[in-house]
């Protein structure tokens, strides 16, 4: 384990460890097999102290556990469905192409900034306006309605209290919007490091759009198509890299409860608080590719270890696109009671990134003092050390690139070099 990324782990020579203190005891993993445990027990549960800070307009799923929790995600369960998929791609392919003409047409970076804050301010008026409970009639049906509208219709429908409408919308606008926005523009800056992954994602959206407009292409015909390409492949290796949360919580029963680690079983006391490390469990060097040796100062571990070539490999199974070991890659939890927004989320991504790098390429701007590789030693150490937890994982500095226009649709282009299987894989 990389003592950089994993100190605790390094440190203590062990996947698990568990801190014991007169307060609290607090369990750290990055074991795909031990996650795999937590998160299939149904009576670990959510830590009420941690989860409640997610309900900022009345309590939603995020922030929820017991009952409560379980019978928001039934009432939300059947908004996930094809006819909501196939509206979300339409949405990002539109919202992605006037997003475009906003960048390009903007003078100064700062002129969109404003325009975001003024758009965030604006929320609570927003989120106002979609629970008046005027908006449906009883002529209503989930087939008429936009996803956003559905959402609302279905949380109505079941006569939730106006509080847990209002923290169930923001919920979902918080996880669709935030986290996406944040993994994207990640994405887009990878992208503006690697010009030649940058290429081969470009020619693999050319080859799977096969000349048909973003604004033309469908869900279900072009979506099916890029799951399992190289266009998934940098959703993922992004979110491997930079995960959602850093840490998933947990909390064990008020009895003891026991998982096993290495073989041994070990018993819990109640009330044990455990913490899934993703962003070490992302990096295990057991179960994904060791990162390139640091070129300059401190290492830029993400930067360097970006390599969605990797997801592309035969499977045992049949398929051609890398199926991680249960455990090791969970930027949207894992089992029952995992993401629900999971393909939504997927779906967004796939067709956004369709909608930029069909038409336009991203390149890092090199001013008047910085050539390429400053510019690139600049922005690996943005998103090597300027990059926070709050509420979600973001860049908290800015890394200047600039959209150009393809001129033309390049030719076949060579996919992304694998490195080395590791570990047992």
């Amino acid at each position: 384990m990389d003592k950089d990324m994993a100190s605790p782990f390094h440190v203590a020579g062990a996947d698990t460890v568990i801190a014991v203190s007169p307060t609290r005891n607090v369990i750290h993993t990055c074991d795909p097999a031990v996650t795999t445990q937590i998160f299939r027990r149904s009576n670990f549960r959510k830590p009420a102290e941690l989860i409640e800070l997610l309900n900022v307009f009345g309590p939603g799923l995020t922030g929820s556990e017991g009952p409560e929790g379980r019978l928001y995600r039934k009432v939300t369960a059947p908004f996930f469905t094809e006819q909501t998929m196939d509206q979300v791609w339409n949405t990002s392919i539109e919202s992605i192409g006037a997003l475009m003409q906003s960048l390009v047409a903007a003078q100064q970076p700062s002129e969109l900034l404003q325009q975001s804050e003024r758009e965030r301010r604006s929320l609570r008026s927003i989120m106002a306006s979609m629970t008046l409970h005027n908006v449906f009639t009883n002529t209503t049906t989930t087939t008429t309605l936009s996803a956003c509208a559905k959402l609302s219709y279905l949380l109505f429908q079941a006569r939730l209290p106006p509080p847990a409408i209002s923290g169930n919308i923001f919920a979902f606008l918080f996880a669709g919007h935030e986290a996406n926005a944040n993994t994207l523009t990640i994405a887009v800056f990878l992208l503006a490091l690697h010009p030649s992954i940058q290429s081969s994602l470009q020619h693999t959206i050319d080859v799977h759009l096969a000349n048909c407009p973003p604004k033309n292409s469908t869900y279900t015909t072009h979506y099916p198509l890029l799951k399992d390409s190289l266009v998934a492949a940098v959703i993922n290796e992004t979110l491997r890299l930079f995960t959602i949360l850093p840490f998933l919580p947990k909390t064990t029963p008020e009895f003891p409860s026991s998982i096993t680690v290495k073989g041994r079983t070990h018993v819990l006391p109640p009330n044990t608080l455990v913490l899934i490390n993703t962003s070490a469990t992302h990096r295990h060097p057991a179960y994904w590719p060791a990162p390139e040796a640091p070129r300059h100062g401190s290492a830029p571990y993400p930067v360097s270890s970006f390599n969605p070539g990797y997801w592309l490999q035969p499977q045992p199974g049949g398929g051609d696109f890398l199926r991680p070991q249960p455990g090791s890659f969970v930027p949207f939890s894992e089992g029952g009671r995992g993401c629900l927004g999971r393909q939504f989320a997927m779906v967004e991504l796939c067709a956004q990134l369709a909608g930029i790098f069909s038409d336009w390429s991203v390149e890092l701007v090199q001013d008047g003092t910085l050539g390429w590789e400053g510019a690139k030693v600049r922005a690996e150490q943005v998103l090597s050390e300027g990059v926070v937890f709050d509420m979600t994982l973001r860049p908290t500095e800015m890394v200047p690139v600039r959209f150009v226009r393809r001129e033309a649709k390049t030719g076949p282009k060579p996919l992304v070099g694998l490195k080395r299987r590791c570990g047992n894989q």
